[in-house]
């Protein structure tokens, strides 16, 4: 199998929204992307320049794949999300561990010496064998969120809580503290802090 890698430019829009659609199909994993998603993501400040972020994999004229990187710096060095998927009928042909090691290696080209690259994947267990294609390629599962939906065309239930809080909108200086202080309770393995919390709000 001969595959090749290629930047991604705004002329792949088409094909890469295509390749999305045939995948959630399949997986039913929930990304919904539009090509407004696409392009703001890429407008985005980054440490990674936008040039190459994305990256489409073919084989021969076929986009059978992609990935696409999101950073940003934290305490300790590059933190990464990779997002990506393979076309449902490409796949366990390998694509999957080429895709993700590109990717790596990639975010790694732009983390500072001497510090670490933080890489996640945000993986969903309705896509088969992707834990499995994570944990071979070194990655370990942090941590895990279940997502619950309803059909929007149901009547929304009376609400059945006594809670007696209030519920406005976030405001920065008022609010951050009380957030982190949230966050850290919820997620004790994860790094956060003031300031890491301000640059993410912007």
């Amino acid at each position: 199998m001969t595959i090749r890698y290629q930047r991604f430019t705004s002329k792949d829009i088409h094909c890469l929204i295509d390749l999305l659609n045939q995948a959630n199909k399949v997986d039913q994993a929930g990304w919904f992307f539009s090509a407004k998603d696409i392009f703001e993501a890429l407008e985005k400040e980054d440490p990674i320049p936008a040039h190459d972020r994305i990256w489409l994999i073919f084989q021969e004229d076929l986009l059978v794949g992609y990935y696409r990187l999101a950073s940003e710096w934290i305490e300790d060095g590059l933190k990464t999300t990779c997002f990506g998927c393979v076309h449902p009928a490409y796949r366990q042909q390998g694509i999957g561990t080429h895709l993700l090691q590109h990717a790596l290696a990639r975010a790694a080209h732009y983390k500072s010496k001497q510090k670490l690259l933080n890489f996640q994947v945000p993986a969903r267990r309705s896509v088969a064998g992707i834990y499995e294609l994570c944990e071979q390629n070194g990655l370990s599962l942090l941590r895990q969120f279940t997502v619950l939906k309803r059909l929007t065309d149901l009547a929304t239930p009376d609400c059945q809580t006594t809670w007696k809080g209030q519920i406005w909108p976030f405001d920065l200086s008022r609010d951050a503290a009380n957030l982190l202080k949230a966050f850290l309770i919820c997620f004790s393995n994860q790094l956060m802090s003031i300031e890491l919390l301000q640059a993410e709000w912007k």
